[in-house]
């Protein structure tokens, strides 16, 4: 089952800073889609054109592909692929390469924007939307614990969950110049009953594999997070605040 947190996502939320930029016949690849709730979006704004959507996951690939079926869209197809190897693509095959959140947990993101800038036509668009903060309130201490170790899980595997926040220095060092760029931020929540619920079944375990295969924390440390985001599911005054770096830029 794909995480509910990642179902959640839309192109009309998740990518409102491209949206505006599309036209009806452009090619696309969405690297990191999975589930496909976001490509099949953008899919719908590009109704002559094609998404193709790839991720190291095979059941988020098999979400998306019956997710295509049950929506009735058929420009999108979806296939098991990494996003910082895709020798599968000529260069400059697509209009556009978008990436949702996925930026936090490559180790090498300049050779990943590299390759994605390779696959891009001259004066296609490279959109990028990646966390730069985070956090919950209330406090409760087992979601301190969330928050501090989820950095250093991610640093351990080479990735930053703060990778927004690097954005124009990893477009420049990829080969992009920022005076073709637009940079933006843009600040969400999620709250209330339906936010609270959908997070919290996203975030409880999500870190207990990692953490106990890395030995950063104990079962009971675990148990103590996965507790602590069911109270707070609970909790009316619950909220996730962010802000994510939106930017989209041409080759």
């Amino acid at each position: 089952m794909a995480n509910p947190i990642l179902q959640a996502r839309t192109a009309a939320k998740q990518a409102a800073h491209l949206l505006p930029l599309l036209k009806p016949s452009m090619t696309m690849l969405d690297v990191g889609c999975g589930p496909g709730t976001i490509s099949l979006g953008l899919a719908q704004a590009v109704p002559d054109g094609i998404v193709i959507g790839i991720d190291l996951n095979p059941a988020s690939i098999k979400h998306a592909q019956e997710l295509a079926i049950e929506l009735g869209i058929t420009n999108a197809t979806f296939q098991v692929g990494s996003a910082d190897n895709l020798a599968a693509f000529s260069d400059a095959s697509f209009d556009i390469v978008h990436e949702h959140q996925l930026l936090p947990y490559v180790p090498k993101p300049i050779e990943a924007i590299r390759e994605w800038r390779r696959v891009l036509k001259p004066g296609g668009i490279i959109s990028l939307r990646s966390c730069s903060f985070i956090t919950a309130v209330p406090e409760l201490p087992g979601l301190v614990d969330y928050f501090t170790f989820l950095p250093k899980v991610l640093a351990q595997r080479g990735g930053d969950v703060n990778a927004g926040r690097k954005h124009a220095t990893l477009l420049q060092e990829a080969g992009f110049d920022l005076n073709n760029a637009r940079l933006d931020s843009v600040a969400w929540e999620l709250s209330g009953v339906e936010g609270r619920t959908t997070f919290a079944a996203g975030a409880g375990d999500r870190l207990r594999e990692p953490l106990l295969g890395l030995g950063m924390a104990t079962q009971k440390e675990c148990d103590g997070i996965r507790d602590a985001w069911e109270e707070w599911k609970g909790m009316e005054e619950g909220r996730v605040i962010a802000l994510d770096s939106a930017v989209v830029a041409w080759k």
